[in-house]
């Protein structure tokens, strides 16, 4: 008996969409007034057949397939193409056309977080399957990294497949030709290959852009990653490619054997075929039982250079490698990579395990391209080893980036008062906006009152010039206004907050004195073209509101709001009768937050649950670090697991100074500007005491 067809709600969510999209395309294809001439008409129906074909690919994909998020993500981009190759025909017949496609990429794009939510719980759901009273076996000789990388051993590594024709090399890195082809390798290269196309796929998965939510899904995403990272090296290394049952033990002989010049070794198998004419056994076959991973490594990431997951992807599994040589191949292919992966090489080294990064990156920051030299104390820093000597030399680089670079490090290096006296010198020469507000942070990161000093300065100058700084250097400016000023910086946050998000930055300002300026934002009329989940100085300010308060303008419980979504109430008589009940129960000169006084658990409160922005947490996490006297806080683009740590260490820091009445780092309500400059030494007195 068959089963009954599904139904649509029992199909998959990235399929509904696909079928939703295709009737919206077929729909506005038949009812196009009139298809433009000659090769704009032909370009419009390739576009059409590309799209076309996306989704039917979608439409027949399971989230258990592989390749689900693949089809999605082409479906997608197949839908915003058509449409933007429709409307650069600016032809009158085809602007609705272009309207609904546009409007179909839309709706499916929606979707995403949804289709991700699903791939995770069929994965949920097949693990619930497995027998719980099964007997647990050994664990897989390859896997072996648990939350964190680990470093990994190769027999051989012929390492001049990652140089560029002509290049020379060392002779003991192996021979430059590929290992003659056996029956299987086929198999295992396409294995290999998708183990490495995994790894591109999970990492691009787990670094969130500012606008994404966090979600403990991702640490999934990580050991996936991390399995497919482990499941790579082991087929490069015969003794942990599992060969399966054999038939018969008389019919099958073993020989895992290295074979001369670097070739992998292979599984050597008796056959039970009918001897020769001579009456001798025929020739055993011999089947590749390991892959060439350099090769595989280098063939993959090869094939598109401009690439930032495969630019990812070599630099980690490089990392992953021990020894010198496989940092010092991914140091060479840093140096010729094209520029727009060098984020992904930076993030990649970051997480890698192998220690001698740490050396090829102080080699690298005497290199002459300023942008790799920055990549290099990025690198450093992000691994938790700034030196005070590679970013002395770099603070006055000529080269904007690299002072940014060298502010970061400075500011968690472990000689404080060196440091903040070299940031603290650079800042009064400093004229680039971009470097000024670095150097201003790395004091504030300190607990040195110089670097408040220089942002009130530089927004003083802003607001009597407006426009004089650029739009990104001004946000970040205002936010460390935000989180470390006081009740004074009001009129100046009003007076510059012109853009939504920096309207926000007034909520973690946490003045009350700002919610009567905020409900006037309030009544403001949104923008008339502003699309669907597009941010407006209304919803800003009702954002706002909400942090301060924690109301949500109308007879609720007090509620905070950690994630980024519409569904905000913007209705000014609502508001404004709350605030008028409510008003008197807020003080004067006191920071709020979600309208309770501001406290260090409100900050971690924000690090430890899902569905909340990248870009709160960046604010949370900048928050804790200006309170912590200048202990180091964790990264948001380390492993989950390392986070999660680190988070707990600085809670426990914090508890420390719980309920001392003297030398306390923060106390509710109190503005960050009362103990700056004394909450290091608050610190030191610890440590020495303890």
């Amino acid at each position: 008996m068959t089963a009954p067809p599904e139904g649509p709600e029992q199909q998959p969510t990235a399929a509904r969409g696909a079928s939703v999209a295709r009737d919206v395309l077929e729909r506005a294809l038949a009812e196009l007034v009139e298809l433009p001439p000659g090769s704009a008409r032909d370009q419009l129906l390739a576009g059409f057949d590309e799209a076309r074909t996306a989704l039917d690919r979608l439409a027949d994909a399971s989230p258990r397939d592989p390749h689900y998020l693949d089809r999605f993500d082409a479906a997608c981009g197949a839908l915003q193409s058509l449409a933007d190759q429709t409307e650069q025909l600016h032809h009158p017949g085809t602007e609705r056309f272009a309207r609904r496609v546009a409007g179909a990429a839309a709706a499916l794009q929606r979707r995403r977080e949804h289709v991700l939510d699903e791939m995770v719980a069929v994965q949920e759901t097949a693990e619930l399957r497995d027998d719980p009273a099964a007997p647990e076996g050994p664990p897989e000789p390859f896997r072996v990294s648990t939350e964190l990388p680990a470093l990994r051993q190769l027999p051989t590594m012929n390492l001049r497949h990652l140089l560029p024709a002509g290049s020379s090399a060392d002779p003991a890195d192996g021979p430059a030709s590929p290992p003659a082809r056996r029956p299987g390798r086929g198999q295992l290269d396409d294995l290999a290959r998708d183990c490495l196309a995994e790894i591109g796929r999970m990492g691009r998965l787990c670094h969130l852009d500012e606008d994404r939510l966090w979600s403990s899904v991702i640490t999934r995403f990580e050991q996936r990653l991390l399995a497919n990272l482990d499941a790579l090296i082991a087929l490069g290394r015969a003794d942990l490619v599992p060969t399966g049952p054999l038939p018969e033990p008389d019919e099958v002989s073993r020989a895992s054997e290295e074979q001369p010049g670097g070739e992998p070794a292979t599984e050597k198998l008796a056959t039970d075929e009918p001897a020769t004419e001579n009456g001798a056994s025929p020739e055993p076959v011999e089947l590749a039982s390991t892959v060439d991973v350099i090769a595989a490594l280098a063939g993959y990431t090869g094939e598109s250079p401009a690439d930032a997951d495969r630019a990812f992807v070599r630099s980690l599994v490089l990392g992953s490698l021990a020894g010198e040589q496989p940092v010092r191949a991914a140091m060479m292919s840093i140096q010729r990579a094209h520029r727009s992966t060098l984020p992904a090489h930076r993030r990649a080294l970051s997480l890698a395990p192998n220690p001698a990064i740490t050396t090829e990156m102080k080699t690298l920051s005497l290199d002459d391209e300023p942008r790799l030299v920055a990549l290099a104390l990025d690198v450093l820093d992000a691994r938790g080893q700034p030196t005070l000597a590679q970013a002395t030399t770099l603070i006055a680089h000529p080269h904007v980036v690299v002072r940014c670079s060298a502010a970061a490090a400075l500011a968690h290096c472990h000689e404080r008062a060196v440091a903040a006296e070299l940031v603290a010198s650079q800042l009064d020469a400093e004229l680039d906006d971009r470097a000024l507000v670095a150097l201003a942070e790395a004091l504030l990161r300190l607990d040195d009152r110089r670097g408040l000093t220089s942002v009130r300065a530089r927004l003083s100058e802003e607001q009597e010039l407006p426009g004089a700084m650029a739009r990104r250097a001004r946000f970040q400016c205002l936010t460390l206004l935000a989180l470390a000023g006081d009740g004074s910086d009001v009129p100046a946050l009003l007076s510059l907050a012109e853009q939504p998000r920096e309207l926000e930055l007034l909520g973690w300002h946490g003045d009350p004195a700002a919610v009567e300026p905020l409900l006037e934002v309030l009544a403001e009329p949104a923008p008339p073209t502003l699309h669907s989940g597009g941010e407006s100085r209304p919803l800003a300010a009702a954002r706002a509101l909400e942090r301060i308060t924690g109301a949500t303008g109308h007879d609720q419980a007090p509620r905070g709001l950690g994630f980024r979504t519409d569904a905000v109430d913007r209705s000014l008589p609502r508001w404004r009768d709350w605030w008028s009940e409510n008003q008197e129960q807020f003080s004067a000169d006191t920071k709020y937050r979600n309208g309770e006084p501001f406290t260090i658990s409100a900050s971690l409160a924000e690090l430890q649950r899902d569905g909340v922005p990248q870009d709160v947490r960046q604010h949370a996490l900048l928050e804790l670090a200006l309170l912590s006297g200048g202990v180091p806080v964790p990264r948001l683009d380390d492993w989950s697991a390392r986070f999660v740590t680190a988070l707990g260490d600085l809670a426990r820091h914090f508890r420390q100074f719980d309920g001392v009445t003297t030398g306390r780092l923060h106390g509710a309500g109190e503005w960050p500007t009362r103990r700056l400059g004394e909450r290091h030494r608050t610190v030191e007195r610890l440590a020495r005491s303890t």
